[in-house]
């Protein structure tokens, strides 16, 4: 597994928001403000290279009333649990570092282990219907909560994926897969130095 790291500096966070735009633009996504400014409870977590950040995802957790931004596209959809969502805006990696499920899967364990310890129970994110087949693929029990619809100039669904059917999943998977029990064995070391995500107030 690779090094994931959460953005603690301001210069962290606007170097992967620039990092986002730049992905962003190679795949000709219209992200407009999504990546244009600082959203309340935004936390960035990135994967570096040599120091250098190649990838990572910025995931948004709600407030106490459990406003989260999927709201901007599916304003009918509402969660039953809100305030124990998280939403995962944006997910990426640069085109060279696509190929290689390390780096991938380094960013969805440390994406749980964080969300554990914040007491985030679902996370809710956007995916084109081909995507969504091949997240699947991957063993993830995605919902489809949110119908059809233009994000980001795609079309997408929204859907929601519970942690506890997640564990689920990989662990019956690791009982098959050499590769899958070596992802169950990061998922669950120890937690003592998960840093703590940033949650937003009351406005």
């Amino acid at each position: 597994m690779y090094p994931i790291e959460l953005a603690k500096t301001e210069a962290d966070r606007n170097a992967l928001r620039t990092l986002f735009r730049e992905i962003a633009q190679e795949q000709g996504w219209q992200s407009g403000d999504w990546l244009e400014c600082e959203q309340a409870g935004a936390n960035y977590l990135g994967l570096k290279v040599d120091s250098q950040w190649v990838g990572g995802l910025q995931l948004v957790v709600p407030d106490l009333v459990g406003r989260l931004p999927y709201s901007a596209v599916w304003p009918d959809v509402q969660l039953e649990h809100p305030t124990a969502s998280g939403h995962v805006t944006v997910l990426g990696l640069l085109p060279e570092y696509r190929g290689t499920p390390a780096f991938f899967w380094s960013l969805c364990i440390e994406l749980w282990r964080m969300c554990s310890k914040a007491g985030i129970e679902a996370v809710i994110l956007e995916a084109t219907p081909p995507m969504l087949a091949r997240y699947r693929k991957l063993g993830w029990p995605l919902d489809e909560i949110g119908s059809l619809r233009m994000h980001w100039g795609e079309p997408c669904v929204l859907a929601q994926m519970e942690f506890d059917r997640v564990a689920i999943s990989m662990v019956k998977r690791a009982m098959r897969s050499p590769s899958y029990r070596t992802l169950v064995t990061q998922a669950v070391r120890s937690s003592r130095d998960i840093p703590c995500l940033v949650r937003p107030s009351l406005a």
